[in-house]
């Protein structure tokens, strides 16, 4: 039924069985040569990568600890700062109550060497008094009464009155004074409340670091360009400074000693910023000199 040709026919009864088999086991054999190579590539390509995340997640380690380190050193900071200065306010309240306490002992003193005064002149008085009532007396006994009831009633009225008028007066003295000084403490303590929250934005102005580049005129050193989030941050920054240095200037007198001290200090601080601040400027300056 069916037909070969001779070609056909020779292959079929000349060519060993297995030689078909032979021939499609090679590529296996050669598959199986491979797979091992291609094994060990895998497996050293994922310990690289093993690797390689082991060193990222030990930098990001890094990184979050001298983070947190930072952080904490400028909280101890803080916390120093706000101890120096509560301490500084402490000891001038004490200074202040130690003045106050001197100068209510001088009033008090000035008070009882008044009444001394007052004491001897009335015991003086009532003296001669009584030598004028002794006079009186040797003439007549009608006289003598009229001139005893006229010196004893007489002395002690005008005695009575000074010594009330001088305590009336001494009364609104004190008054007055009380209320002026009331109002300087009230006034001093308004002064020192802003300052210490000026100082606070200082601060809290102080812990932000500026880390970008800075674009710049070519024709004008000083002009910076509000092109990009890092000049507009410069700016924004500097300008936040200036403007508690003016309210420096303007809102606080120099009038009261405490607020004059912590006036000088804050004025340190900002003068300090604002030289760190022309620093960067320069030294900003100078790299994008160099990129161009």
């Amino acid at each position: 039924m069916f037909a070969y040709s001779p070609v056909e026919t020779e292959n079929i009864f000349y060519n060993p069985k297995g030689s078909f088999n032979n021939k499609k086991r090679e590529p296996s054999s050669n598959k199986s040569k491979t797979l091992p190579t291609s094994c060990c590539n895998n497996n050293n390509f994922n310990i690289l990568t093993m690797v390689s995340e082991s060193d990222q997640q030990r930098k990001k380690l890094e990184q979050f600890h001298e983070a947190s380190l930072k952080r904490n050193q400028l909280k101890q900071e803080l916390q120093r700062r706000h101890q120096l200065c509560a301490e500084n306010e402490r000891l001038c309240r004490e200074r202040a109550e130690k003045k106050k306490a001197l100068k209510k002992a001088e009033e008090c003193n000035a008070l009882r060497k008044f009444y001394e005064i007052k004491s001897a002149q009335f015991k003086s008085h009532s003296f001669s008094s009584n030598s004028s009532f002794s006079s009186c007396s040797s003439s007549s006994s009608s006289s003598s009464f009229s001139c005893s009831k006229n010196s004893k009633s007489l002395p002690s009225r005008s005695m009575s009155s000074t010594i009330k008028r001088f305590q009336a007066a001494y009364k609104i003295h004190s008054f007055i004074k009380h209320y002026i000084e009331k109002r300087k403490t009230q006034k001093i303590i308004s002064y020192l409340i802003n300052l210490r929250s000026l100082q606070n934005r200082l601060l809290l102005l102080k812990s932000i670091h500026l880390k970008g580049n800075l674009t710049f005129d070519l024709n004008n050193k000083n002009k910076i360009l509000p092109i990009s989030a890092d000049n507009k941050a410069f700016l924004v920054y500097k300008e936040s400074i200036l403007k508690i240095l003016n309210q420096l200037d303007n809102d606080f007198i120099d009038e009261f000693y405490l607020v004059k001290e912590r006036k000088q200090f804050i004025k340190n601080i900002v003068n300090s910023m604002l030289r760190e601040l022309d620093n960067h400027h320069n030294l900003q300056y100078k790299n994008f000199i160099e990129s161009r």
